[in-house]
């Protein structure tokens, strides 16, 4: 079988996977998927109408955004035959943008806080190319430092982390720490027992 049909339905495993979670599995799960491997997967969550924002803003900040404000319009891209390879990414921000202004997602629960350093270079590059037109505009709301349940805590991240999950997302090549490895150990370690355990091995107390 070809590599594309076999990530094809890795992808596949994932989206049905998810079905059966919720819009908190779905952001623990897209926080951590990789884009070479996962966009059939991240394109499925952020088209739940119960994605939520925190989930849509996290992936706008990661889609690397700022790159695209240098063109105008759709054309102008396929028109640069050095960034006309990025079309497809250009398509999936400008969607994820359309639906954000559309007000697509209202579902709020979810704490997210972007990297400031990250809003305020993609506000400075908006501002550079404002004259020639822009391909999307956003408001503040995107950049919002959100609150909610943090679903990445190390509490969350227990509860959410299974065996299952964490094969299908080694299969589209990405590994996630299991939640009781050693600190510092690689992600693949094998499981380490409880925290005063994992305490004594670390600092020779056994």
């Amino acid at each position: 079988m070809a590599d594309d049909e076999d990530d094809g339905l890795d992808g596949q495993r994932m989206i049905a996977w998810l079905k059966q979670r919720g819009p908190d599995d779905w952001h623990f799960v897209g926080s951590n998927l990789n884009w070479d491997t996962s966009m059939e997967v991240i394109q499925w969550i952020l088209d739940q109408k119960d994605c939520d924002k925190a989930t849509a803003a996290m992936m706008f900040w990661l889609s690397s955004p700022d790159y695209f404000l240098a063109f105008p319009n759709r054309e102008a891209l396929a028109a640069d035959r050095y960034a006309s390879v990025n079309i497809g990414n250009f398509d999936f921000t400008r969607k994820l943008v359309d639906r954000w202004n559309s007000g697509f997602y209202t579902r709020s629960n979810i704490a997210y806080a972007p990297l400031s350093h990250v809003v305020e270079n993609y506000r400075r590059t908006e501002a550079q190319y404002a004259a020639n037109g822009l391909p999307w505009t956003v408001g503040d709301d995107i950049g919002a430092v959100r609150r909610g349940v943090d679903v990445l805590s190390d509490a969350e991240y227990r509860k959410r982390y299974s065996d299952e999950l964490a094969r299908l997302l080694y299969a589209l090549s990405t590994m996630i720490p299991h939640p009781d490895s050693v600190p510092g150990q690689p992600p693949d370690t094998p499981p380490q027992g409880d925290i005063t355990g994992r305490l004594k091995r670390m600092f020779g107390l056994d």
